[in-house]
């Protein structure tokens, strides 16, 4: 089986349910890529895949 690559995680960085998930991808050595869409922006092709 593959290991999977990290992942992106998009949030708000003063956001205690994002502050809760990146200390439990920290404690497990989860790698991460963290997007705070608040002070960085995100681009509408990506919100549109979401949706």
């Amino acid at each position: 089986m593959a290991k999977a690559k990290g992942v992106t995680i998009y949030g708000i960085k003063n956001c205690d349910t994002m502050k809760k998930a990146r200390a439990w991808l920290d404690q497990r050595g989860v790698k991460y890529v963290f997007h705070d869409y608040k002070t960085a922006g995100i681009e509408r092709d990506v919100l549109e895949v979401w949706v």
